[in-house]
């Protein structure tokens, strides 16, 4: 139960975790109650975080996970957003490849250095706040377009 666990990880704690127990209490933190909306958008982020942490050659350090994991929970998020509109319906096959691929780079380039993944702690709340608001640009960017 949420409430039973630490809400805040400190990323010495995450250091001393394979890439797997980290991807593990990131997601445990960040969990609502089960069955939740968010709750498949953030188990699809913790394994694709996980997969591509098990491809990389070299250790990746508990803020190159949160930062991963922040991605592809964004990414998923972005998606699901693109999905439920009728956004996606006037959009070309190619247009939606293109429109993955800047999307990646957007959220990639936006959390490199965001206080989310570069601060000494993971905390859900502020992990929900920051990931929001980068989603907040993402739809404002990519689906809505600039006003």
């Amino acid at each position: 139960m949420l409430a039973e666990v630490d809400p805040t990880l400190s990323f010495e704690t995450l250091s001393a975790l394979s890439a797997e127990g980290r991807c593990d209490a990131i997601l445990n933190a960040t969990l609502g109650p089960p069955g939740s909306p968010d709750d498949e958008v953030l188990r699809r982020a913790s394994f694709e975080a996980l997969i591509q942490l098990s491809d990389e050659v070299t250790e990746a350090t508990p803020a190159d996970t949160v930062q991963l994991f922040a991605e592809h929970y964004v990414y998923e998020l972005a998606i699901r957003e693109l999905t439920a509109d009728a956004f996606a319906a006037t959009r070309t096959v190619d247009e939606i490849i293109t429109l993955e691929h800047d999307l990646k780079d957007y959220i990639h380039e936006t959390l490199k250095d965001h206080p989310v993944v570069r601060g000494a702690y993971f905390g859900p709340s502020m992990f929900g706040k920051h990931c929001g608001d980068i989603l907040e640009g993402v739809i404002t960017i990519f689906i809505k377009g600039p006003s």
